[in-house]
């Protein structure tokens, strides 16, 4: 999967490119995008027994976009959609995982737009990330656009795009990795599928905010 459009210069026509390798040969490549609506910076993981799950951003009100199918490479996608907390829907620049024996829990990693995206501040933040899990394939959310414990605004002012990247869940272990040239280095990890998590601080910033 990956960010595709055709039509120059400000592709409306942008969304999530796609193709599938059977183990010996690609399928034709791709004329459109999976989604009904633009978006992009596409997140790719399983889901189900034997299906696949996209969840991109739309840059709007409708938050993120969620396509899924029962059988990866092949059959129609579903498509729903997870917007971010009230007056701050636009959430962007998702990174999603899913855990358990039939990857059916979703954790879905996310930030509220920035001012310099069109966003507003959101609790003192100019982008914050926000944590949302499913344990029913993505019908209901619990909890919802949470910002995790130690990841707030009495820490932090911002979160930007590709400041974290998430780990394969082994089991009911979640974990992913905060980073950036102005803030602190940690790991945030939850033992628990998700419900409590732990941060290990591994370089701190010399300079606070």
């Amino acid at each position: 999967t990956w960010t595709m459009g055709y039509d120059e210069t400000t592709f409306p026509d942008r969304g999530t490119g796609y193709n599938y390798f059977d183990g010996s040969s690609w399928g034709d490549y791709p004329a459109s995008r999976v989604e009904s609506v633009r978006c992009g910076w596409p997140s790719y993981m399983k889901y189900g027994q034997n299906g696949e799950m996209i969840v991109a951003h739309t840059g709007g009100d409708q938050g993120l976009v969620i396509n899924t199918r029962e059988v990866k490479g092949t059959g129609t996608w579903t498509e729903s959609f997870l917007a971010g907390p009230a007056g701050h829907e636009d959430i962007i620049w998702p990174r999603v995982v899913t855990s358990g024996p039939d990857n059916m829990t979703i954790h879905v990693f996310a930030v509220t737009t920035p001012v310099a995206n069109g966003g507003a501040l959101y609790q003192g933040m100019d982008g914050a990330m926000v944590y949302s899990r499913s344990t029913d394939g993505g019908v209901t959310w619990d909890p919802q656009n949470e910002i995790l414990e130690g990841m707030g605004p009495e820490l932090y002012n911002h979160t930007g795009g590709d400041y974290y990247a998430i780990a394969e869940p082994k089991g009911d272990n979640i974990a992913f990795l905060m980073a950036s040239k102005w803030q602190d280095m940690y790991l945030m990890k939850s033992e628990d599928n998700g419900l409590t998590w732990e941060k290990t601080m591994i370089f701190e910033h010399p300079y606070p905010f």
